[in-house]
Formats: C-alpha cells, sequence, structure tokens
C-alpha cells in the first residue's frame, strides 16, 4: 500500500475511505498481506500531523505497525529506487521494497505510479480481485 492509502484510511478522506476501509478489513482477516515500508510511516506522521494533534498521530503510526507487516528500507532498496527509470524517488522507493520483498502487487491511486516489472492496482480494483 502506498502513502495515499494510509492518509486516506487515518484521515477518513472521502471518498476514498471506503476502499481504504474494506482494504483494511481484508487485511486484518488475512484476506490479503498488506505491507507498508517504515519510509511511508515518517510520511504518514508529517501528514496527519498537518491535520491532528501528536498523540493522534502516533496512534495513527502505531495501528499502522500493529496491523501491517513492514517493508524495511535499507541502503540496497536506496540505491535500487535511485536506479529506477520513474522520476519520483519516492514512488521508485515503493516499487524497490516491492521488489525486495517480492509483494505480488502496489496498491495505489497514483495514475502516474511508474509501471516497471510489477502489478500497480487502484484500491477498487484489488477489492473487485479479491471479491469486496
Amino acid at each position: 500500500m502506498t502513502l495515499t492509502f494510509f492518509i486516506d484510511a487515518a484521515l477518513q478522506r472521502q471518498p476514498f475511505y471506503r476502499d481504504a476501509n474494506l482494504i483494511w478489513k481484508a487485511n486484518e482477516q488475512k484476506v490479503i498481506a498488506g505491507y507498508v515500508t517504515t519510509a511511508c510511516l515518517t510520511d504518514l506522521f508529517y501528514l496527519v500531523n498537518q491535520k491532528r494533534t501528536t498523540a493522534v498521530d502516533f496512534r495513527a503510526v502505531r495501528i499502522c505497525v500493529d496491523t501491517f507487516r513492514l517493508c524495511t528500507v535499507s541502503t540496497n532498496e536506496v540505491k535500487q529506487a535511485l536506479h529506477l527509470a520513474g522520476d519520483d524517488f519516492e514512488d521508485n522507493l515503493q516499487l524497490a521494497c516491492a521488489i525486495s520483498y517480492q509483494l505480488d502487487a502496489i496498491v495505489t491511486r497514483d495514475k502516474g505510479f511508474p509501471k516497471l516489472g510489477l502489478p500497480i492496482l487502484t484500491p477498487a480494483a484489488l477489492l473487485r480481485q479479491i471479491g469486496r
């Protein structure tokens, strides 16, 4: 899952919250195995902090850590991201982590996310795929 998914869930952003919530529940029910990069968590904290209080920010990060599997970002993923063809480093880092962890797909609403060898699914497409 990319940062937008976690922001949609944490801030209950409409109209995206419904899909984010359904995916979140599918992850909790072990229908899917959702992952979050450790780099995403710092961005999540920062962005939620712009809208809420620090206590809520830490709670949002704790819930993500308790609910999703973590992809740590090491030197290898950073170097791989720098060599990917995409022009958005954050997206490249997400992709490098997904490749490193041998994930099946990336779920994002970002229409410009680089398509570099891994399926890129919208939240709606993932929900259709899992019958939700």
